[in-house]
């Protein structure tokens, strides 16, 4: 399965090297989450769709669209702001994704990789994501 997922440098640099990444992060948090995912996140949405209602949620220093065996992942759904048909964000959606705790450069091939000035859908946008980064921003770091 074709999936997109927007990480940090240091994840990316981990998976290009072919270390193991393992995370057991359960999202749902007894009910405070948004969603039900447990580990990592992808969503089968290209990233400039995924962009969209991810904004403010992932670390956004790059996005790696990946090539994953199905049986690896576990069918999930997150709360997101709804984009959609012209929406502002302010309603909410349910969004389908997938998870696992831990991939490899082995268990998933490496099809594209965006940069922050190919994802940003403005100049403001693009901006607004530097100065997150500024200030340390820590969300989803590793």
């Amino acid at each position: 399965m074709r999936v997109t997922r927007f990480c940090s440098l240091n994840e990316y640099h981990k998976f290009i090297s072919g270390e193991t990444l393992i995370n057991t992060t359960d999202h749902y948090n007894g009910g405070k989450g948004g969603s039900i995912s447990v580990g990592f996140c992808f969503t089968e949405d290209e990233p400039h769709t995924a962009w969209r209602y991810l904004k403010g949620i992932v670390y956004p220093e790059i996005c790696m669209v990946l090539d994953i065996d199905n049986s690896l992942l576990t069918p999930s759904f997150g709360k997101y702001g709804d984009y959609s048909n012209g929406q502002d964000g302010t309603h909410a959606c349910l969004k389908m994704e997938y998870c696992l705790t831990q991939y490899s450069n082995k268990t998933a091939k490496l099809v594209q990789t965006l940069t922050q000035e190919q994802f940003a859908t403005s100049p403001e946008e693009l901006l607004a994501i530097r100065l997150l980064m500024l200030t340390n921003y820590e969300l989803g770091k590793d």
